[in-house]
């Protein structure tokens, strides 16, 4: 019988990275929750497409957060204004603990399935037919000479039809039973009128080798 795996987990500890860099079997519990707590509070703040990735990474009572932003000036803000008050929210979910963010910028936000999803996320939001959307992202894509292939799925009551049902484009190759495949996953959610439209965007860059 045939199973779904995500695409990240399955590959975790072979060529994939944990996104939290911690181990504490006592606060497995608590930590969780907290990290989750910071994800959904910095995809909340900041506007779609601000934030592509972050990473968590706990030593005692220390936490470092790594932000991964195409725009480095929004998540920093004037005199860092806008980060000392994310600094201020999230030392308010990790309790008294220390804590240390530091902003990455990504260079290339093309080749991020993160920040593609949530463009094509926001653009239905905006009421743009969701193939316009999704053709302008795999446009976007093929210009990118390191993309071997690509796959986006969009779900829901796509342009407000009565039916729900699910759409799926995709070009190239993109082996997905393959542990060494490199291949970058993210989903992302539209909020419409006629309810939640789920977006997955999956992008193959070939094989690696080692973490």
């Amino acid at each position: 019988m045939a199973f779904k795996a995500h695409p990240k987990g399955f590959r975790l500890g072979i060529s994939e990275e944990w996104k939290g860099a911690w181990l504490n079997p006592k606060k497995t519990k608590e930590w969780l929750k907290e990290d989750n707590q910071i994800r959904k509070f910095l995809f909340s703040f900041f506007p779609k497409m601000t934030i592509e990735d972050i990473f968590i990474e706990r030593v005692g009572e220390k936490v470092k957060v790594l932000i991964k932003t195409p725009k480095p000036g929004v998540v920093i803000g004037k005199r860092a204004d806008t980060l000392k008050e994310v600094s201020q929210k999230i030392k308010e979910i990790i309790a008294k603990k220390e804590l240390k963010i530091e902003v990455e910028e990504t260079k290339n936000p093309r080749k991020s399935a993160s920040l593609i999803t949530q463009q094509i996320a926001h653009d239905i939001e905006r009421r743009v037919p969701f193939r316009q959307a999704v053709k302008r992202a795999i446009q976007r894509i093929k210009e990118e000479k390191d993309i071997k292939g690509a796959k986006i799925r969009v779900s829901g009551r796509l342009d407000g039809t009565t039916i729900a049902r699910t759409e799926v484009f995709k070009f190239g190759s993109l082996p997905l039973q393959k542990l060494f495949a490199d291949i970058d996953y993210a989903y992302f959610s539209a909020k419409t009128k006629w309810g939640i439209i789920g977006v997955k965007v999956w992008l193959y860059f070939g094989e690696k080798k080692e973490i």
